[in-house]
């Protein structure tokens, strides 16, 4: 669920910033083309040397162009002209100019010839970049609290600009200056608010599906767990002795046909233990069945420390054991069951009341390798009657 969780956020967070991309990708189209406009409207008219037009309050004579004996002149019918050379056809343009966005463009210099048309600080900056090589300088910036896009692309003299610059020392090839363009962001970040807003619904959707998936997932998982678990749990009481912990007789006939028809199979050795604890009904007299209860948990218990991984003890009955001993003959069939016996020898069993039981075990050794041992229960029946003869020689024997 966390991972889901960190996978929607990704989600969400990488379309947030396409949508920024996208904003100010627009912007800057916007900015480009309102650049590309002006720059091409003024070669335009730097290409006719100028317009003359009927100076007018708002277009009088530019005073900027005293030096030129052409920049007033009259009509054969009188009419009064004046010059309008390419930067203040191009500012008047501009003032005029308000693009959808609420952008807007300026034409600039480092070195105008009307004040009018001086650079700002920011202006500066582009300009000086211009000198150092570059062409073009975008950034972002802030007015008045309000976010913008801006933007400048220089412009180069050509001969037609000689006719008003050539007195300031411009040569073609030279930078004049630039054009630039303010593109107000807030209707761009307005539209790119409301995509995001859609997106994050759009997302919280998706990741509710996407728990609710997840949690449908792990209900019918644990509920399968569960039901494997209950059922191993059958079958671990069904294969288990519940006092012991060790495997129950029924266990131990399924597991005993396997190991013997690996044997016979492979033709390896399998040797088996049948193991009883000494006098155990005089403990149980004794102390009382709690204590024998004891007692057959610490016997599995050392069956545990003693027997190798291989090996499989069962609880057989009573307080009779048996230990299957795979790849095991006689001759090592035996040292196991002496170190087991002598293992049991050396134990001091606590019981609740305080008192302290010593018992010994008798163990009766069979091997699958002996003449008739052919099937399991003969295997058995060898091993028993093994069992029988330790005992009569006195218990706490192997035999």
């Amino acid at each position: 669920m966390l991972a889901w969780t960190l996978v929607v956020i990704v989600s969400l967070a990488w379309g947030a910033y396409g949508h920024r991309r996208e904003a100010l990708n627009i912007a800057y189209q916007n900015a480009i083309t309102t650049i590309t406009k002006d720059i091409a409207f003024r070669d335009w008219v730097a290409s006719h040397g100028g317009v003359y037009v009927s100076p007018t309050e708002q277009t009088p004579p530019n005073p900027y162009l005293h030096f030129m004996p052409e920049r007033d002149v009259a009509t054969t019918t009188g009419n009064k002209l004046t010059l309008m050379n390419p930067a203040y056809v191009l500012r008047e343009a501009q003032s005029l100019y308000k693009g959808e966005l609420g952008e807007s463009a300026h034409i600039t210099s480092l070195k105008p010839i009307n004040p009018n048309n001086a650079p700002d600080e920011w202006e500066k900056m582009a300009l000086n970049r211009f000198e150092r090589g570059e062409r073009e300088v975008k950034e972002v910036t802030q007015t008045d609290g309000i976010q913008q896009l801006r933007v400048m692309r220089a412009f180069t003299v050509d001969e037609v600009c000689l006719k008003c610059h050539a007195h300031q020392g411009y040569k073609i090839g030279d930078i004049r200056g630039g054009i630039s363009a303010i593109v107000p962001l807030k209707p761009l970040f307005d539209v790119e608010a409301r995509d995001i807003r859609d997106l994050s619904i759009s997302h919280g959707i998706i990741w509710l599906l996407g728990l609710a998936g997840i949690g449908t997932y792990n209900f019918v998982r644990r509920r399968e767990i569960g039901r494997i678990a209950q059922q191993q749990e059958l079958e671990h009481l069904a294969s288990t002795d519940a006092l012991t912990g060790l495997a129950n007789r029924r266990t131990l006939m399924i597991h005993a046909e396997q190991e013997l028809a690996r044997a016979k199979r492979y033709g390896s050795e399998l040797s088996l233990l049948m193991v009883d604890i000494d006098f155990f009904k005089k403990v149980n007299d004794t102390y009382g069945h709690q204590a024998g209860d004891i007692v057959l948990k610490k016997l599995a218990g050392v069956f545990l420390l003693v027997l190798r991984d291989i090996d499989f003890a069962a609880r057989f009955g009573g307080e009779e054991f048996v230990v299957l001993l795979p790849e095991t003959n006689a001759e090592n069939a035996l040292k196991t069951a002496e170190r087991l016996r002598a293992s049991v020898n050396d134990i001091q069993v606590p019981l609740q009341q305080g008192e302290m039981v010593k018992f010994t075990i008798s163990v009766g050794v069979a091997s699958y390798s002996a003449s008739g041992n052919n099937s399991v229960e003969k295997l058995i029946f060898a091993a028993d009657k093994a069992l029988y003869a330790a005992k009569e020689s006195g218990r706490n024997k192997v035999a």
